[in-house]
């Protein structure tokens, strides 16, 4: 690594790379760092020094963010003075803040509270092509780092053959059009559509596990999985075949979707039991294996570098859950050659080829049956701050991009609210009931297998 002048750093590789390294990378101040004896240790919460359009001046688990737009930033100076990221735990409460202008700006609105803002004065709402999508995650037969089997899945689920016939037996299209009122896009591949280079295009019924019940039938005949009296579908041992649904608790939807899957899964013989639970149990339980199916939903940035990795052998965790992180619990030698085959490729249009194909393979493994790309809900009050940049330009989201151009983008349309120095307002900006995390100006959302946002 060279510094040639004072603004530029420059990397060489010992290997072609695809990925941008420097993305990756956070800048720190070395006259903070440098006196940390154990940097994973350090909190970093007092006198944070950021280089974003917003930097911290104080935070809290119980009152949340408090920025300041930095005098210094590169682009100049923010046109908003000062953004409080509020935590809710009840968002229908962050709703009717809202529309009682205690807050300014709200992301991840259920349907039904959407709708409720419809026509509400003062208030535009927004319905958005996100970067992440919702599934249904099936049990391969979770394995350990050292390739020995972890957890409790039905050992059923281990032939491709069930867990392709349970593909068919969905019908995502329906799922998108009754849980999402039609908004989102339907899901083929790992990749959503707003980053078009490396989206796997195709029209729901093109897909080579379409939704075609008479089909998934027959697979399962075929493959030796007869019905008895009862038309239950039985295993190889002759045990009628009773798969556990797992979802959260907290989800508006999860149970919902449950509710169509049961009865699509029965008319081919497969017997279903539906079990809520809360995140952190839905946590625990499908990293460590102990699940059949459970829903779950990932939100990835512009390179799908990251995304692919978690689906490599070397992603299985350690025995006891800890270690790195696997995205369906999956192993597949022919998916780890062309992971490195699409990370040393540096022809953008050879690479996207690569990235494809590799949905594609994992599609047909059948381990995550990605039902529709999320749409995203968002509202502000347009009667106090003028129209944001969106990201994508087009039908994007103003929250949660891959930047501050959103929030940095606004202006007062009026000086309400707090003042603060200088004369310019405060405004109030709720940042959703997930924890959030501020660096540089970035808004970074970690929620580790939420339903709709990934880990990133």
């Amino acid at each position: 690594m060279e510094a040639p002048d004072d603004e530029t750093v420059v990397m060489k590789m010992k290997t072609p790379q695809a990925p941008n390294p420097g993305a990756d990378l956070p800048i720190v101040p070395s006259h903070v760092w440098e006196k940390i004896d154990d940097p994973a240790a350090y909190e970093n919460t007092k006198d944070v020094v950021g280089s974003g359009p917003f930097t911290i001046v104080e935070s809290s688990k119980t009152s949340g963010v408090t920025m300041q737009a930095n005098p210094n930033y590169r682009q100049g100076k923010a046109k908003i003075d000062r953004l409080v990221w509020v935590p809710y735990k009840n968002t229908d409460a962050a709703v009717q803040a809202l529309k009682t202008n205690e807050i300014d700006m709200m992301r991840d609105l259920t349907n039904a509270q959407y709708e409720s803002l419809q026509g509400a004065e003062g208030i535009t709402t927004l319905v958005a092509n996100g970067n992440s999508f919702s599934a249904l995650a099936i049990n391969p037969g979770a394995k350990d780092i050292d390739g020995k089997y972890l957890g409790d899945g039905n050992p059923v689920l281990q032939d491709k053959v069930v867990r392709q016939a349970i593909v068919r037996a969905i019908d995502n299209e329906t799922i998108r059009e009754k849980i999402s009122f039609g908004r989102g896009l339907p899901g083929t591949g790992t990749v959503p559509p707003i980053f078009a280079k490396f989206h796997w295009d195709s029209a729901p019924q093109d897909l080579p596990l379409a939704y075609d019940p008479d089909a998934a039938k027959k697979m399962l005949d075929d493959a030796g999985y007869r019905l008895n009296a009862d038309g239950q579908r039985l295993d190889k041992t002759g045990t009628p075949i009773e798969l556990r649904i797992m979802g959260r608790s907290s989800s508006s939807s999860h149970q919902q979707v449950a509710d169509f899957i049961g009865p699509w899964l029965e008319e081919i013989g497969i017997q279903t039991k539906i079990s809520m639970l809360s995140d952190a149990q839905v946590n625990d339980e499908s990293v460590l294996g102990r699940y059949d199916m459970y829903f779950t939903g990932w939100g990835m940035g512009p390179d799908p570098d990251y995304m692919m990795s978690i689906n490599l052998c070397s992603s299985r965790p350690n025995a006891d859950g800890s270690g790195s992180t696997s995205e369906s619990n999956w192993c597949d030698p022919e998916f780890d050659k062309l992971y490195a085959q699409q990370r040393a490729e540096t022809d953008s249009d050879k690479r996207a080829e690569i990235v494809i194909d590799m949905q594609k393979l994992k599609y047909d493994a059948a381990v995550n049956n990605i039902m529709y790309y999320d749409a995203k809900l968002q509202a502000y009050r347009s009667d106090r701050f003028s129209a944001p940049q969106l990201q994508p330009a087009k039908d994007g989201v103003f929250l949660r991009q891959n930047g501050p151009w959103g929030v940095y983008s606004m202006e007062p349309l009026e000086a309400t609210g707090s003042e603060s120095g200088g004369g310019s307002a405060t405004w109030w900006i709720i940042g959703g009931v997930a924890a959030v995390v501020v660096l540089g100006g970035v808004i970074i959302f970690a929620r580790r297998r939420s339903q709709t946002d990934d880990r990133e």
